[in-house]
């Protein structure tokens, strides 16, 4: 459900009032005030019998009479008003024929307020710009366009200041989908005066409301007289702007506001527990939190969570180093614990109840290594264990799950193989990818491969460059380009004979938002795509980072991305991070997609699903799926409660997979 308390309002309309700089003189507004005590004789009129001393303060009502146009103060043109006909020859449709989807979406900010006043922006200064905010284009963007005449609204010199937005750039804008514009001058063209200069000098009629008359191809919504443009940033925002509904009318008035995503602060601590759900056994440490959820969502048990971070609330706050330590020494001791019950069980031949308390000996450990520094003492030993301990519940526990490997670049890439339920011959699979600090061990223990299982779709749950055994056992980093081993995945897929090689599809989690769809976009045999938190522009995420907003994933954050990505510094890592965004990708997908994300998610603002969703024109089967308060799984890729998100995933692809297995 859409929350206005998490956006910030700004008012993009300015007023409407006697102010002779606001149009030309035949279009100047007129209003004429009454206040309560002229409006008294049309109350008399109305009752007959009132006196004036019987009302309250002896005031009847004020009123206003306007004399205006459907132009006059923030308004909407509509294609009516740019010709007779629209869309090739069709009739021109009025402003109360104007379709309101087009009329409450995300905001685009083009600033051109450095261009001189008069001048004609082009379909290339457009580009420029777009390149500028490093943002591709969707359908239904509402684009605004940033002028120097926003400054002097109400002053003299407002009509002729400003550029204006010429027939190519306009037509740039509207066959890529674009059906919505504004700008903050007085109209979408370049001032009169300027355009009445070049008509004398070239006697060029096609210069002439060029911009407008682009209308003629095809139709559109354009906003003129707009405010505070100045405010918004180049993206990240809604825009609400439904035109006044008027029979036919070339315009209509429009209160425009745009929707100012708030950013969520890894500092605040003012929230409500509504406001940021999850399960928060320490009220100010949001990166212990997560791995404790995680834990909860392997099958770590309350109790032994009490008896683990009972001892740990003062550690908690302390600095990372020395409060990571603490964390790992008690969780360590507990999966030591089980581990000698383990042994109990197996003395007495309870193989399977050894293989249950093995396997949350193993989340515990995976739990408190995840949270250690690159190259603190013992973390490589820690993660080897944890891994002995996993494979060794999954033996006892008799689960039908097999650790392959596949070779790359000399070394290989492990992964866990869980085999479709009730399916006779080749079966679809669904190739796992994890995030920036997951691991394919926590994403079995999550549950989504024996959901899958349960559906008949087999699974490949994989440690790709730069995650678990790939990162810290072969020592290979992360690459923004993941077609690259994505396609030797699935060379290797392919020559098994358990595995239906045209039903490959790929889910990726949390940095695998941004993982899988690069995939998918470049490698044509996978035959679908989901993400389990999209992550559209990574980049941008780590730029708001380093300023503080958003919640980290992991202590030791910075040192850690360095690592993942084989940086050598911070400067080297962002350079880095600048290529891991899927602009230019999506637009690539021609299989069936699903995005979804949590309604909370305090890492990966939800504006980043839309975008992710939005590209994804050329898609066959598109959905965005965003899990709120009522199903859970609201926080980050849903780690608040993963089994409904995760129930829902598996849905989809089971079904998805049938559906193309049916063509």
């Amino acid at each position: 459900m859409f929350n206005p308390s998490q956006y910030k309002l700004i008012d993009l309309s300015v007023t409407l009032e006697n102010n002779p700089y606001t149009d030309p003189p035949p279009l100047l507004p007129k209003i004429e005030y009454t206040d309560h005590q002229q409006g008294w004789p049309e109350m008399a009129s109305m009752f007959p019998g009132l006196k004036k001393e019987q009302l309250p303060g002896d005031e009847s009502w004020a009123a206003e009479r306007l004399e205006i146009t459907t132009h006059s103060g923030t308004h909407m043109d509509a294609p009516w008003h740019y010709a007779s006909t629209t869309d090739g020859g069709k009739p021109a449709f009025g402003i109360d024929e104007l379709p309101l989807e087009w009329c409450f979406q995300r905001g685009i900010k083009l600033d051109f307020r450095h261009l001189p006043d008069g001048y004609v922006v082009t379909a290339d200064d457009v580009e420029k710009e777009l390149a500028r905010i490093n943002h591709t284009l969707c359908p239904l963007d509402i684009v605004l366009v940033n002028t120097r005449a926003g400054s002097v609204f109400g002053k003299p010199g407002y009509l002729d200041a400003g550029v204006g937005m010429g027939r190519e750039a306009t037509l740039y804008l509207l066959e890529r989908g674009v059906k919505v514009v504004g700008t903050d001058a007085w109209s979408w063209d370049a001032p009169f005066k300027y355009t009445k200069q070049r008509f004398e000098e070239t006697g060029d009629p096609s210069i002439i409301w060029e911009g407008h008359k682009a209308g003629r191809d095809i139709g559109y919504g354009q906003m003129e007289k707009l405010a505070n443009l100045e405010a918004l940033p180049s993206t990240g925002f809604l825009v609400s702007c439904f035109p006044y509904k008027i029979k036919h009318a070339s315009a209509g008035f429009v209160r425009a506001v745009a929707f100012l995503e708030k950013i969520i602060n890894a500092n605040r601590t003012h929230l409500t527990k509504r406001e940021n759900i999850m399960f928060k056994y320490f009220p100010t440490n949001y990166v212990w939190n997560l791995s404790i959820n995680l834990a909860i969502e392997m099958g770590a048990r309350i109790g032994e969570i009490e008896e683990m971070c009972g001892p740990l609330q003062e550690a908690a706050k302390s600095p990372d180093k020395e409060g990571v330590q603490a964390f790992r020494d008690t969780w360590a001791k507990m999966a030591d614990k089980l581990c000698g019950l383990a042994e109990e069980d197996i003395e007495r031949g309870r193989l399977l109840s050894a293989g249950y308390k093995y396997n949350r000996a193993a989340t515990y450990l995976i739990t408190c290594e995840r949270l250690q520094a690159h190259g603190a003492p013992g973390r490589t030993e820690l993660y080897k264990r944890s891994l002995e301990l996993f494979h060794k519940s999954i033996e006892l526990s008799q689960e039908d799950c097999q650790r392959v490997e596949i070779p790359y670049e000399g070394k290989h890439l492990s992964a866990l193989y869980v085999k479709a339920k009730g399916v006779e011959g080749p079966a679809p699979i669904l190739i796992q990818i994890n995030g920036l600090d997951s691991s394919k061990e926590m994403k079995y223990r999550v549950g989504l491969p024996q959901w899958l299982a349960e559906r008949g779709v087999s699974s490949l749950i994989l440690d790709q460059p730069g995650t678990g055994e790939a990162l810290k056992l072969q020592g290979l980093h992360a690459r923004f380009d993941t077609e690259h081993w994505a396609s030797v995945v699935v060379d290797w897929l392919e020559q098994h004979g358990d595995v239906d090689s045209k039903l490959i599809g790929m889910e990726g989690v949390s940095l695998g938002g941004y993982y899988c769809p690069r995939a998918v976009a470049n490698e044509p045999r996978l035959a679908l795509g989901c993400v389990w938190g999209a992550n559209h522009d990574w980049r941008d995420v780590q730029k708001r980072r380093l300023e503080k907003e958003g919640d980290f994933p992991v202590p030791h954050y910075w040192t850690h991305v360095q690592w993942v990505w084989g940086a050598k510094d911070i400067d080297d890592f962002m350079e880095i991070a600048e290529n891991v965004h899927l602009d230019g990708q999506i637009e690539k997908i021609k299989v069936p997609f699903l995005v979804t994300h949590g309604a909370k998610d305090s890492q990966i603002p939800l504006k980043w699903a839309h975008r992710t969703f939005d590209q994804l024109v050329n898609s066959p089967k598109r959905e965005l799926k965003i899990f709120t308060e009522r199903e859970g799984g609201v926080q980050h890729s849903s780690f608040d409660n993963s089994s409904n998100a995760g129930q829902y995933i598996a849905d989809w692809v089971a079904e998805t997979f049938n559906e193309l297995k049916a063509q």
